[in-house]
């Protein structure tokens, strides 16, 4: 369910598995401002990690860490975490994942 609902929102798996998710997809024309080279050659990618944390006997949580990339593939790739100020959209993915899984 997790793969489906960030596939819907643009996102591509590079490291699918059973506790451990990545996604990517191109960064926004903000993100480029902000985060991009000066020439606009390489574009910024949002990467965002998921992994299943077990909280009690038979219950997990879904953790979720984003982050902004610049230079992707390259020997001099960075991954700058994303502020709590801007993740929340990355929740909002989170809880639709939930809702899915647990319609009421």
């Amino acid at each position: 369910m997790t793969a489906t609902v960030f596939q819907e929102h643009g996102f591509k798996a590079t490291e699918p598995g059973f506790d451990h998710l990545v996604f990517e997809k191109k960064g926004s024309t903000m993100n480029e401002i902000a985060y991009g080279g000066w020439m606009g050659e390489t574009p910024v990618w949002v990467r965002v990690k998921l992994s299943v944390v077990p909280v009690a006997e038979g219950t997990c949580r879904l953790q979720c860490d984003a982050y902004l990339v610049q230079d992707k593939g390259s020997p001099i790739e960075e991954e700058k975490r994303i502020g709590s100020m801007h993740r929340g959209q990355y929740r909002k993915l989170l809880e639709e994942v939930a809702r899915r899984l647990n319609p009421q």
